[in-house]
Parts: C-alpha cells; structure tokens; sequence
C-alpha cells in the first residue's frame, strides 16, 4: 500500500514540475517574444504611440506539427480594425509578417489591399 501511494505522489509531483516549468517557459517567453516584436517595429519605424496593442500567442502542439512555435498580432492606432500578424522564425532573431485579418466594412477586399498602411510589402 505505501508503494502505490509513493507511487502515486511521485507522478502527481512529476506532472505538477513539468506543468510549472511549461507555464514559466511560456510566461518568460511571451515577454521576451514581446519585447522581440516591439524592437522589430521599432526598427520598421513605428514608435510605441502608434501601436494600439500586441499579443503573443504560444502552441506547444505548433512545434510538433512544423509550424511556428510562437506568433505575435499588432494593432496600430491608426488601424483599429485590421490586424496585423507576425511569426518567429524558430532557432533565429528573425520575424516575419505573414498576413493580417480584420475589416472596416466599406471596401472591397481589392481596395482594403491597396488601403492598409502597415502591410509589409
């Protein structure tokens, strides 16, 4: 009896440090990958008053299906319904816009094209 229950809180112990190392992995890395995107930006240009936000997301499940572990949106002030969205190369420093996403709802999508002002050409 006293093994099952060594047993037991060894694997539950096991899942509880695996769980808070993902969460500060992904805490840490958010933050950075922010700062990442920001500098990116920066460099393009922009400064911090015309970026209305900028969001992180993270995929464990990204990397194993061959896709970009992590990826950033932007929204610009002068730009509050288009999104902006970014990707990080994996292994480098480099970032990427790879599309974006949002509408105002008056143009087509020939003349959105030609309208948005922060879409990397």
């Amino acid at each position: 009896m006293k093994t099952k229950k060594k047993i037991s809180i060894g694997i539950v112990s096991g899942i509880l440090v695996i769980t808070i190392i993902c969460v500060v992995y992904v805490v840490a890395g958010s933050t950075a990958r922010k700062n990442e995107l920001l500098s990116y930006l920066e460099n393009k240009g922009y400064s911090h008053s015309e970026i209305l936000n900028i969001r992180i997301q993270h995929s464990f499940a990204n990397t194993f299906l061959g896709y970009q572990e992590w990826g950033g949106s932007v929204i610009f002030e002068d730009e509050p319904n288009i999104t902006y969205h970014y990707g990080f190369v994996s292994g480098s420093r480099e970032i990427s816009q790879g599309s974006f996403s949002g509408d105002d709802g008056t143009k087509d999508k020939y003349e959105l094209l030609d309208s948005l002002k922060h879409l990397e050409r």
